[in-house]
């Protein structure tokens, strides 16, 4: 996850933010959004409207940045739904009018 945050295109349209169980704040958080596994990624829009919630491990990595990369080309569709987006089986975003095909690849 650490190299996602590091990534040049990617933080020009998202803020990252760790957060560590050690705190109760943080504890409190990931108990009322449901937070089954850890490592987890969760994306907000900028109005504090979820988009997005997924396990993060290690081998989601490619996903995840295909994810992120999609929801940044597709922002204004993104927008519009205004409400957790939904995830394909094999764990890529689905944005309503973008093809899921068009979506993977980006």
């Amino acid at each position: 996850m650490c190299r996602l945050a590091d990534d040049k295109d990617l933080k020009q349209h998202f803020v990252f933010a760790k957060a560590s169980l050690e705190h109760a704040e943080v504890k409190e958080w990931v108990k009322a959004e449901g937070i089954r596994g850890i490592p987890h990624l969760s994306i907000y829009d900028g109005t504090a409207v979820k988009l997005l919630g997924m396990g993060a491990s290690f081998k989601k990595v490619d996903t995840i940045k295909s994810n992120l990369r999609t929801i940044a080309k597709h922002k204004d569709a993104v927008k519009q739904q205004q409400r957790l987006l939904d995830l394909d089986p094999n764990f890529f975003v689905m944005i309503p009018g973008v093809p899921t095909a068009v979506a993977a690849s980006t």
